[in-house]
């Protein structure tokens, strides 16, 4: 009994082992696969600016993906030119999950989202954390940083 059961334990071991790992969450990104995955999703002006940053255009607007030492994935967008109260940053903040905005250095509004490697991701994971940034974080602050801008 004791060998059928090691038997079968070490064909399931092995089987999995011949099993294609596609849908595997413990993948390492390089910044020229970022770029490739952005590609392939049609986003344009697609610039790799040094080892941890790429900038891309969506609708003419400039998009920030960042690739951390540890592996974790962060989107940012800036509006420069346009002034918010920190009162406005932290209404956006109270009322929007899984994104952060704040003042920059140059008086900017900025959002930033983040997307934690350490439980692992894939291609699809990055897809869709890009994906969500642009079609929808990025165009509800624009409206929200448009309604509270102060620098008109």
């Amino acid at each position: 009994m004791t060998r059928r059961i090691l038997g079968v334990v070490v064909a399931l071991a092995l089987a999995s082992v011949a099993t294609p790992q596609s849908n595997c969450l413990f993948k390492e990104y390089d910044i020229n696969d970022l770029a490739s995955i952005l590609q392939s999703e049609g986003y344009g002006s697609i610039e790799v600016l040094d080892q941890g940053r790429i900038m891309f255009k969506v609708e003419g607007r400039p998009y920030l993906l960042l690739l951390m030492d540890d592996g974790d994935l962060q989107m940012f967008c800036g509006f420069s030119g346009a002034r918010l109260a920190y009162e406005d940053i932290n209404e956006w903040n109270r009322k929007t999950r899984l994104n952060t905005a704040y003042i920059d250095a140059e008086q900017d509004p900025v959002m930033t989202s983040d997307l934690l490697a350490n439980a692992g991701i894939n291609e699809e994971i990055v897809k869709q954390f890009v994906g969500l940034f642009v079609h929808s974080f990025g165009p509800d602050f624009r409206r929200f940083v448009n309604e509270r801008n102060r620098a008109r």
